[in-house]
């Protein structure tokens, strides 16, 4: 009985020296979990980043729309004005094609030189107002060309609502 607890004893001894590291298996696993966890955050991060990027063209043309604004509102007359003898009507944002737009003022009726053009990278797309330009007018703050602008990509969607009394949401 003796010798068999020495016996047991010093295997025990043994395999206690042999279980001092990890098995392949245990760091395949390890590997393995760590790289699904590692391309599952990857993935959410670049599908975050990539609604951060429509959120911010969005919120560029929000406060670009209320640059024009506020320029109306503060009836400030540009040089160009002046000079040709012509009243200030109002500041008009154009939307020229799918990924453009700018910041325009309107003496009388001529559409002077831009004060601000915005090119929108290649993956998004604006879904712009039917006639194309929405005028703030001066002293009344009334909008000409009132809608709804839509900034798309990466299967995401922003809309921005020009109401015709000059809110903007």
């Amino acid at each position: 009985m003796v010798k068999m607890a020495i016996w047991i004893r010093g295997n025990h001894a043994a395999m206690q020296q042999c279980s001092n590291g990890f098995t392949l298996i245990e760091l395949l696993i390890i590997f393995a979990v760590t790289g699904l966890l590692s391309a599952i955050g990857i993935v959410a991060f670049s599908t975050y980043n990539q609604q951060q990027i429509v959120t911010q063209a969005a919120a560029e043309l929000k406060n670009n729309l209320r640059l024009a604004q506020g320029k109306a509102f503060s009836q400030e007359v540009p040089a160009a004005c002046i000079s040709a003898g012509r009243s200030l009507v109002g500041y008009e944002v154009s939307f020229s094609a799918e990924r453009q737009y700018s910041i325009s003022p309107r003496c009388a009726d001529v559409v002077e030189a831009s004060i601000k053009s915005v090119t929108l990278q290649s993956t998004l797309t604006l879904t712009k107002v039917p006639s194309g330009t929405i005028l703030f007018k001066v002293i009344t703050g009334a909008v000409d060309g009132s809608g709804t602008i839509t900034v798309s990509g990466y299967n995401t969607s922003k809309a921005i609502t020009v109401t015709s009394g000059g809110s903007i949401y």
